[in-house]
């Protein structure tokens, strides 16, 4: 008897019994009659047929294995057959059972009731430890809503302030462009031959050149076929019609642009050839896939990462996202959806902890985009269902473990968001500080004041040895998250070395404000060459102060100069912060008598207290209100008391 090869043959016959008559067209046998019965299905026999049938069906599905491993891991546990994802094991305890998950023969009754109740056991413990999972989820996501909300209120009496249009003069920007991405340029010596091409062929043939002596290099991949990709988005070359063909093709079945983009991907992925195993040269390839919008081919990558590291959530979560981006007409809603739920609700190592929260922003978002698919909600607890919608979200991953990366963000207000200032005055927050590996780390900021928003990666630390010689980062800029308006970018660079900050992104607020240009700014700063006479700033030490100088309003006696302005550099001790406003003076001289430029701690009122703070004496400014109490400058400006009080300003001690 021959065994059909057929894949779609799923059963073998007869299924009842049947009584075969000698002698007719059919069956020509010599003897009595045959009765064949019906065959037994049973678990336990399956018969030599079905399992020789079986075993070719293995052989062909073979052919394929990944594509095929869930019918291959089916068969082979049915019929009990070797493959490449089964092996036959020996087990002869409880403890062995157990460790497998192999359910013991019923034959061995005493070890099958055991570990019956040792499975319904595990199954309890498994529901207390998803509720406690649960409620942890929960306390994250409500602190995260709380925080949100707090910042809400307690950035609105700062942004009135700042809505005037004050910080127009310190902004740049355009109109027409929002988000501004930093680009990659290695100064590498192959990276400058190429970039002196002046055509396509001619930086092709240039790289093939280099390429010996860069062949085991995954950054020289990396760099060139960068190159070519930022060449894409400018090139207009003349094509024949076989390329015009060609290129058709490409676009329509890939989504590739043009030659240049052609050529890249081919030198993007010589990178996979160097190590087919390595879940970081993955994560490299597929970072830069995404950037450029290749979903289908970044697809089956981040699924061979979910299959090598399962027991890291931000497998899950990158291919969830990639999958929710993709334009798919067969989006499959529930894949993404339990993608999602596994980074959420699944057990990870402590260092992944806070991934949860992330995750859970996302999901929402999903939910708000398809909040018609009821299925999509199941299983889904009702408290954690909240979208919250935010001006600005940055969210920064990269490729490297055991990488500390962190994500800066300077509000235009010059306060710098960071690990170790999570919280602004503007309502800008930050997530938790991934330091050893992959992130996500995330800002974010409810309503945006306009300006310009400065995005850095500062690469902290390395503690393990990487293939590529440095850390790709992918940064996800979001303006209006979760709104219709929503506008998105995706950048990826590289990181080379410790303690190397680089600019990733500007993004701008400034739609409906004067722009002024880089070049005036920068000018006017220069011509600036006043001395600010006895003044020192307590950044770097300058004494006098030259050019602009910038004096806190709540400090009494705190000063900086332009460049640590600039940079950030503001934060010169426990009383002094970021979220402090800064008064920019250009002539100490030409206002001496003004309180605000003298040293204000000479101003004690003793015996009053502020009722808002309690400092006790007020040192500075004191405001009176019409009700009867005392505030302290800072607790004025911030509008900690009802504002449409009418209060006196004090500016000498009594």
């Amino acid at each position: 008897m021959n065994i059909i090869n057929d894949v779609n043959v799923h059963d073998i016959y007869p299924s009842h019994s049947i009584t075969l008559t000698l002698n007719t067209e059919r069956f020509v046998l010599v003897g009595k009659k045959l009765k064949i019965d019906k065959v037994d299905s049973t678990y336990e026999n399956h018969g030599l047929l079905r399992r020789l049938y079986a075993k070719q069906m293995l052989s062909e599905l073979s052919a394929f294995p990944e594509k095929n491993k869930k019918r291959i891991l089916d068969i082979g546990l049915k019929y009990s057959l070797v493959s490449n994802f089964i092996s036959i094991l020996v087990l002869e305890t409880l403890q062995q059972h157990i460790e497998h998950k192999i359910y013991p023969h019923q034959s061995r009754r005493k070890l099958y009731n055991d570990y019956i109740t040792c499975q319904n056991n595990k199954k309890q413990e498994e529901l207390t430890k998803n509720q406690s999972k649960l409620s942890a989820v929960l306390n994250l996501w409500q602190t995260l809503c709380k925080e949100e909300e707090n910042s809400h209120y307690r950035s609105s009496y700062s942004r009135r302030r700042l809505s005037d249009g004050n910080l127009a003069a310190t902004n740049t920007g355009s109109n027409t462009q929002t988000i501004t991405l930093q680009n990659w340029d290695p100064q590498t010596p192959y990276m400058n031959k190429i970039k002196s091409s002046t055509s396509l062929q001619t930086a092709y043939q240039i790289y093939l050149n280099e390429r010996q002596s860069y062949s085991k290099s995954p950054s020289f991949y990396f760099d060139v076929a960068s190159y070519f990709f930022l060449q894409a988005h400018s090139s207009n070359s003349k094509q024949s019609s076989i390329d015009a063909f060609n290129q058709y093709y490409a676009q329509s079945n890939y989504n590739i642009s043009n030659e240049y983009q052609y050529f890249g991907l081919r030198i993007l992925t010589n990178v996979l050839e160097l190590e087919l195993e390595s879940v970081q040269l993955l994560r490299t390839v597929a970072y830069k896939l995404v950037e450029l919008g290749l979903y289908n081919l970044t697809e089956n990558i981040f699924r061979h990462i979910v299959n090598l590291r399962s027991d890291e959530p931000q497998s899950f979560r990158d291919l969830a996202l990639l999958l929710q981006e993709s334009n798919s007409e067969t989006k499959n809603l529930i894949e993404i959806s339990d993608l999602f739920k596994k980074v959420i609700f699944g057990e990870w190592d402590n260092r992944y902890s806070e991934i949860e929260v992330t995750t859970l922003h996302e999901l929402n978002y999903f939910v708000f985009q398809f909040h018609h698919q009821q299925q999509i909600l199941n299983s889904i607890d009702n408290r954690l269902i909240r979208h919250l919608p935010v001006d600005l979200r940055i969210v920064m991953v990269w490729d490297t473990n055991d990488t500390d990366v962190d994500l800066h963000v300077i509000e235009p207000t010059g306060e710098e968001c960071y690990y170790s200032h999570k919280n602004t005055a503007i309502g800008g927050m930050i997530s938790r500080d991934f330091t050893t590996g992959y992130g996500p780390e995330e800002y974010l900021v409810r309503k945006a004041v306009k300006g310009i928003y400065t995005v850095r990666a500062k690469y902290f630390a390395n503690h393990q040895q990487s293939l590529t010689g440095a850390t790709t980062i992918m940064v996800h800029i979001y303006k209006y998250y979760g709104q219709s308006n929503q506008q998105k970018e995706i950048v990826t660079l590289r990181l080379n070395s410790n303690q190397e900050m680089i600019d990733v992104c500007k993004v701008n607020f400034n739609d409906d404000i004067q722009q002024i240009s880089n070049n005036t700014v920068t000018n006017n700063q220069h011509l600036n060459t006043n001395i600010h006479s006895r003044i020192t700033c307590d950044g770097c030490d300058m004494s006098p102060i030259i050019g602009d100088r910038y004096k806190c309003l709540f400090c009494p006696n705190i000063d900086f100069c332009q460049s640590c302005k600039s940079v950030s550099r503001t934060n010169y001790d426990s009383n002094h912060q970021y979220n402090h406003p800064l008064l920019c003076i250009k002539d100490t001289n030409e206002y001496p008598k003004s309180v605000y430029l003298n040293n204000r701690t000479k101003i004690n009122h003793k015996d009053k207290q502020c009722n808002s703070c309690f400092m006790k004496p007020i040192i500075g400014i004191r405001y009176k209100c019409a009700c009867g109490i005392n505030l302290c400058e800072k607790c004025e400006f911030m509008g900690l008391h009802d504002t449409d009080h009418r209060r006196t300003k004090i500016v000498k001690s009594e």
